[in-house]
């Protein structure tokens, strides 16, 4: 049984939009499409701690480990977590070490 997701799509061509929104619908998400961020933070579909403040690091490690959070949370192994990140099991452990995870 597949988890239904909830999928903000940012893109500013339209036809990418509705293109990606047919495919994931598909699927059974909910899909939202806005063309910028600033209209998915307007319409409250990006929480705003994603964005980094004034002076902030925004570093490959620091997304990677947010990217790596949220699988985490929205799978029910860490097999499956793997499988979407498109790395091996072991690299996946390795990558919670370092994040401490």
């Amino acid at each position: 049984m597949n988890q239904t997701l909830q999928i903000l799509v940012v893109d500013d061509e339209v036809n990418i939009r509705k293109t990606l929104s047919v495919c994931l619908e598909t699927e059974g998400h909910k899909v939202f499409g806005v063309s910028n961020f600033q209209d998915a933070l307007d319409e409250n579909l990006a929480p705003k701690e994603s964005l980094p403040k004034i002076g902030d690091p925004l570093t490959l490690e620091r997304i990677e480990d947010q990217h790596i959070r949220r699988i985490l949370a929205a799978t029910r192994s860490l097999q499956e977590a793997a499988d979407i990140l498109g790395v091996d099991q072991a690299t996946l452990w390795r990558r919670r070490k370092k994040y401490e995870i």
